[in-house]
């Protein structure tokens, strides 16, 4: 892939791994001074079984816990819907559960590690994201 670097745009790597846990989307991006997107470059990596199942047991190991302040999971929409009603009403948990949830994501998963992932499996080494 050739990039035409005489437009002076600024190039943004965006990276994201779903709540399916079974790999890592990266895709390359400009904007121009319309701040119209243009697409250059996409790419998937999937994740071994064993990272998977790792990555997926940081958060449902805790499911039942009700000690749990990380994460909030809900079982059918009657369920969700009633934990939308209290947490609406209940700030002060809501943020505690946020800012838990977010400190723990970022221990996990900071750009260090991310990004030395990355770089290990697009030069064919073994990585070990967790």
């Amino acid at each position: 892939m050739q990039i035409n670097s005489a437009k002076k745009n600024n190039y943004y790597l965006g990276l994201m791994s779903g709540t399916s846990a079974d790999g890592l989307d990266l895709a390359l991006v400009t904007f121009d001074e319309n701040n119209k997107l243009e697409h250059h470059a996409s790419y998937y990596q999937a994740y071994s079984e064993q990272t998977t199942d790792k990555i997926t047991a940081l958060y449902c190991a805790d499911n039942n816990n009700p000690n749990n302040n990380e994460i909030v999971f809900y079982n059918g929409l009657n369920d969700l819907a009633e934990k939308i009603k209290f947490y609406k009403k209940n700030e002060k948990s809501r943020i505690k559960i946020a800012k838990n949830g977010k400190k723990k994501y970022f221990r996990l998963f900071n750009e260090q590690k991310i990004t030395k992932h990355i770089i290990d499996i697009s030069f064919g080494k073994k990585s070990n994201l967790l």
